[in-house]
């Protein structure tokens, strides 16, 4: 559904924000 692809979209940047702290 478009609400897990919006919630991949902001989570996968928000993961390698993350991992490269």
């Amino acid at each position: 559904s478009q609400v897990v692809l919006n919630s991949l979209a902001a989570g996968i940047p928000y993961l390698i924000k993350r991992f490269k702290k």
